[in-house]
């Protein structure tokens, strides 16, 4: 999930991050000199820059909404991609990378989708088949069973239902005002309840989920609806056959980091054993709920291993990096993932080795003007 909302609060590209003076200087080159860059010859300048390293995108929706991937960019990305010669790599294939078993790596790529939504099996998993682009699709298996409605599309159903222009709700000790007036703000709204519902406890977020819906005089759903709908397991058969992959990805999606080490196993544990009993053959990769480097940690990745998991991915913003010497034996329960840029500029830039470039020349300054 909740990777989707932090794209749309400025995790990625797109987002809308606050910039200082220098970021701003950079961003105004980016888009001034970058779109005329991408699409010539001297891109290859840059793509020494790639070598041993992939690039691991998460994506999410595919419908309709502010935070779902546009039809459009994702083909015109997979075909600008399949045009070049660059590598489009399971994510297997990314993890043998660890132990170096992969192949060599040069302009690599890998698509990653969360969570199991109906429309990435019925609009993202075939534009990927279209274009012969792997494609693993993690799975929540308790939402696939019916069995949870995912937590953020029960906040997003109430700022989308609520009659109230504005209302205040404490949640982990805060008192914060949300605005209801208009679409805006609505989503605005939205956004700063779930940024605010990732830093709590789990018992705090459900527990402000209830009085969200409360003081917005909206009854929560008991049950997943349109268009937030779940993919069938019949439907992920019938892709698994066609070539998508699919891996574990929790039972109820909790932060795993913030629930007890026997809740935590719990939730690993069955999402592995549901995906082998409905699936021929499910990847042992699992996907941490929310990614981020503090929303799991060693006991997770002991449980990981535990289960015969051959690597884990996270969302860190950060390229797979495999040229580093290999001191962690933890490393692949570590592979970084970026969120999906929102266009084609933006993606073209994190692929042929720009991004990389502009980075280590933006922490060379760094260093400098220390």
């Amino acid at each position: 999930m909740l990777e989707t909302e932090n794209a749309a609060v400025g995790d990625r590209s797109g987002g809308e991050r606050k910039m200082d003076v220098g970021q701003m200087v950079v961003s105004h080159l980016k888009r001034s000199l970058g779109s005329g860059l991408v699409h010539t010859p001297a891109i290859r300048l840059f793509h020494p820059a790639t070598t041993g390293v992939v690039t691991i995108f998460v994506l999410h929706r595919f419908g309709l909404g502010r935070t779902a991937t546009s039809q459009n960019h994702l083909r015109k990305t997979l075909s600008y991609l399949r045009r070049n010669d660059y590598q489009l790599l399971s994510v297997e294939e990314v993890i043998r990378c660890f132990s170096g078993e992969g192949p060599p790596l040069r302009k690599a790529v890998a698509f990653t989708v969360d969570d199991g939504y109906l429309d990435q099996a019925t609009v993202g998993a075939p534009i990927f088949l279209e274009f012969g682009c792997p494609v693993t699709i993690f799975l929540t298996t308790g939402f696939l069973d019916g069995m949870v409605v995912p937590w953020w599309d029960s906040v997003r159903y109430v700022f989308a239902n609520t009659s109230l222009l504005r209302f205040q709700l404490d949640l982990g000790g805060r008192l914060e005002s949300y605005e209801c007036s208009t679409e805006e703000e609505r989503f605005q709204s939205e956004m700063a309840f779930l940024v605010r519902a990732k830093d709590v406890t789990d018992t705090e977020r459900r527990v402000g989920i209830e009085n969200l819906g409360a003081a917005a005089e909206v009854a929560l759903p008991d049950r997943p609806a349109s268009p937030d709908l779940p993919m069938s397991w019949d439907q992920a058969r019938s892709l698994e056959r066609k070539g998508v992959t699919f891996g574990p990805h929790t039972v109820t999606h909790p932060i795993l980091s913030q629930i007890s080490p026997e809740a935590a196993e719990h939730e690993m544990t069955e999402s592995w054993r549901r995906l082998r009993q409905e699936l021929d053959h499910p990847v042992p990769v699992f996907c941490y709920p929310n990614g981020r480097l503090v929303d799991f940690g060693a006991r997770e990745i002991e449980v990981a291993k535990k289960l015969g998991m051959t690597g884990a991915v996270t969302v860190d913003e950060a390229v797979a990096d495999f040229r580093r010497p290999k001191t962690d034996r933890d490393d692949p329960f570590r592979a970084s993932r970026v969120g999906f840029p929102e266009d084609l500029l933006d993606t073209l830039f994190c692929v042929s080795g720009l991004e990389r470039v502009q980075r280590k020349l933006e922490a060379s300054a760094r260093r400098r003007s220390a």
